[in-house]
């Protein structure tokens, strides 16, 4: 069995904009996960084990603005780059609990949001997928 808890993605982003097409993007995210497994086959001698991972994101990549208005911005986004993982374990078993040294690992990571609406030039909305989420919600300023 497996209980899985996510909190949200918190993301700052950077855009440079290069002319009315093209815009370099620049995002930094956070986001912390909970994992807990536990093995109840054997009442006698159940095992849980629980994880906590912490992801820092620093990605880069073009913007294309393929539709612009006065109050709508349509567009796409790819980003690439590193992120690194910091996590922390924890083992119990009957009586025995043991903890795991921190451990931080160093991986590629990416986000591709076919769809990206910003209304107003103040609200921002992203569908995509990848490591800062399936839908974004923001303030642009």
């Amino acid at each position: 069995n497996r209980k899985f808890e996510k909190t949200p993605t918190f993301n700052l982003s950077y855009h440079r904009n290069f002319n009315q097409f093209f815009t370099l993007s620049i995002i930094a995210s956070y986001t912390k996960m909970t994992s807990i497994y536990f093995d109840t086959f054997d009442p006698w001698n159940a095992n849980y084990y629980y994880y906590n991972n912490q992801y820092v994101t620093l990605m880069v990549g073009p913007r294309f603005n393929w539709f612009n208005s006065k109050n709508v911005r349509l567009y796409s986004t790819t980003s690439f780059g590193l992120a690194l993982d910091f996590t922390k374990s924890h083992y119990w078993s009957n009586s025995i609990f043991k903890q795991e040294p921190l451990r931080s690992d160093l991986y590629f990571d990416f986000q591709i949001s076919p769809i990206g609406i910003i209304l107003y030039n103040r609200i921002n909305v992203v569908l995509g997928i990848g490591s800062t989420g399936f839908f974004k919600f923001g303030v642009v300023f």
